[in-house]
Order: structure tokens, then sequence, then C-alpha cells
């Protein structure tokens, strides 16, 4: 039995399979052609997806010579090419290759490792401390969705060294955590992931904390 016929002998079933030998048995043609239509039909029931591919007809005839490695001589409705070698022998399928690369920080995900490698390459001073502010904001989010304990502003400042291979060091520790740049507050109704910051904090600030109901702290006039 060649690799192709145990292929089709799954899809089709060893009974199928034993029946298309069988055939071979025939001495009368027109007996042996009669039985083979048989088989066909039999091979539609077996394997009703068959009926979905266009053209089913042939396609069924030329499994059945391939389960008979194409010795099976009946008279076939259909012009089919010859059972070749090529239908007799099947290649093994080539090995998908995953790349599978686990993060560093697994809780951070990869997209924050990808943030951080383009934050490395930024040379404008600005740049790169606005892009340090950004990716610690996110990173403190994430550990929090992640971890129930408090994350504070040296441990999210030491995994950024641990991702960056200490090349993101603009900002020291101090300045982080007395302007608390990673710190990501927002205002309700803004959306989410926005971070307030000083103009929209004393905004909001003036109108009471977004409270009275929409009337301002007006009292109603009756």
């Amino acid at each position: 039995m060649t690799p192709t016929q145990t292929l089709l002998k799954r899809e089709y079933g060893q009974a199928v399979y034993d029946l298309a030998q069988r055939l071979l048995s025939f001495d009368d043609a027109a007996e042996r052609t009669r039985q083979a239509q048989l088989v066909v039909n039999l091979m539609v029931k077996v394997h009703p997806t068959a009926r979905e591919l266009p053209d089913p007809q042939p396609r069924l005839w030329h499994h059945l010579l391939m389960l008979c490695a194409g010795h099976l001589d009946v008279e076939v409705p259909y012009e089919l090419p010859p059972v070749g070698p090529d239908d007799l022998t099947s290649l093994p399928p080539e090995k998908m290759v995953f790349r599978l690369r686990i993060p560093k920080q697994r809780h951070y995900g990869r997209n924050i490792e990808t943030l951080v490698q383009h934050a490395t390459r930024l040379t404008d001073p600005e740049d790169r401390i606005a892009a340090i502010v950004t990716i610690g904001r996110l990173m403190k989010a994430f550990y929090r969705t992640y971890n129930k304990d408090a994350v504070t502003d040296a441990t999210i400042l030491k995994h950024l060294g641990e991702l960056s291979e200490n090349r993101l060091n603009d900002i020291p520790l101090e300045r982080i955590q007395q302007e608390r740049l990673f710190d990501s507050q927002l205002v309700v109704g803004n959306g989410p992931g926005q971070p307030l910051n000083d103009a929209t904090r004393t905004k909001f600030n003036k109108k009471g904390g977004g409270g009275g109901g929409g009337m301002g702290g007006k009292k109603r006039k009756r």
C-alpha cells in the first residue's frame, strides 16, 4: 500500500479500500465496470463532502483508480489522466516554522518590547523622554491588570531597564517619583487610556469635579 493509498483509505474508509481491491478479481469487464460504479456511489455516501467539490464524479473515479494503484481496467465514463507515479507517492508535508519567542516579561507582552526597541532608536532627547513616560505608564497599567499587588515606579523602571538593556535611562527615578510620570490618572468620560494633564486637571477642578448633574451647580428657578 502506497502513502497516497493510505491517505485515501482514511478519507473513504477501510471498507471502500477493500471493495476497490476486490474489483481486481472480476474477470468479466462489464461486471467489473458495473461494480466499480457501485463503489463510486458508496464513496459519495461515506464521504459526503465530496458532493461540495466542483465536478465530483471524475474526481471520485480518479480516486478509485488510485486505490487500485492504476491496475483497474474499467470503462470510466469520463476522460481522466492515467494514474501516474505522482498519484501513488506523496512527500511528507513541510514542517511549519513557528517563531515562538517568549517575552522577557510575560505580563507586558511582546508589543511593549516592540515599543521599547523603537524607543531605544530615538535620538531626540524630548522624544526619548516622551517615549519612556508613555511606555512606563503602559507597563504600570499592564502590571496592575495581571498582578493584584501594588507596583512601584522603581519596579517599572527596573523592568524597563531589563527590556531595553539599560538603554532607556534618560529619566532618574527621583524625577519619576516626584512628578508621578508613570501615573496615568483618568477623567470619567474622557475615554480609556487618556491621561489627565495639568491643564485638564485645573479645568476639571474648577467645574467642581464634574458634579451638579449637568446644571453647573446652579439652583433651579421655580
